[in-house]
């Protein structure tokens, strides 16, 4: 698959400055680093809600990291992503702390098969652990502008109110898109301030949205993930192969 060049066209980190006046980048707790994308002429680019496209960063050493897309299909002129530093992910790390507004990145892709068009059905059920949440993304984006008419609701958990990714996003959507509903549950609230739903995903956090057998699943989430919440929606009596698509990495 050809790689096509990008720049980065914002950069999602907020800055202040340090004693010496240099600009110095600073992240809020579990937030990802966004990025936005913008084609390089004569790179046109199309993709499937869903999709991930590897990121290219060439130097001294070349380094390469798998993302999910978290904007719509319908704006292929700037491509979202989210990298969520994490040591052991060179390509995270470099997003996170030396990317810079005009960078030149390389794109390949996009790849993967756990997608979703409007032919399959508009009911949807997405339920995330962790980072899984970020192919969502898209696919919420894209239901809200291309159809009014669907109806999504989005199940996420993490550790900690922190690590709930896109919450504010997310939750600004809802409020103006009623079709598109969001539950957040964490597991290890702390010291952090939080309200809702508190432990693991299960039955009563699943009847509480209201999840039915017209509904098409998807699961994203880390190894084990994805068996459990089939095993939750068995018990609910809401589970078929066909109607679940899932997706974990290790």
């Amino acid at each position: 698959m050809p790689k096509a060049h990008y720049s980065v066209q914002r950069d999602g980190s907020r800055r202040d400055t340090h004693g010496n006046g240099r600009p110095h980048r600073r992240h809020p707790a579990g937030d990802p680093h966004r990025q936005v994308l913008r084609p390089g002429a004569g790179n046109p680019f199309t993709f499937l809600p869903g999709q991930y496209v590897d990121v290219v960063v060439e130097g001294y050493q070349t380094i390469v990291g798998g993302y999910s897309l978290t904007s719509s299909p319908l704006h292929p002129e700037r491509l979202h992503i989210a990298a969520k530093r994490l040591l052991d992910k060179p390509t995270s790390i470099h997003l996170n702390d030396r990317a810079q507004v005009g960078d030149r990145l390389f794109i390949v892709g996009p790849s993967g098969e756990f997608t979703w068009t409007p032919d399959m059905g508009t009911n949807l059920v997405l339920i995330a652990g962790g980072i899984g949440v970020t192919p969502f993304m898209s696919m919420i984006h894209y239901m809200d502008e291309a159809v009014p008419k669907g109806r999504a609701t989005l199940i996420h958990s993490a550790r900690s109110p922190s690590e709930l990714l896109f919450r504010d996003e997310l939750t600004a959507l809802t409020d103006r898109n009623p079709n598109i509903r969001v539950a957040f549950t964490v597991t290890r609230p702390g010291a952090e301030p939080w309200t809702g739903h508190t432990g693991r995903i299960n039955e009563d956090l699943l009847r509480s949205v209201g999840v039915d057998s017209s509904a098409l699943y998807y699961v994203c989430g880390p190894a084990g993930f994805p068996e459990s919440i089939g095993d939750l929606l068995q018990r609910l009596g809401v589970y078929t192969a066909a109607r679940m698509r899932a997706e974990s990495w290790t």
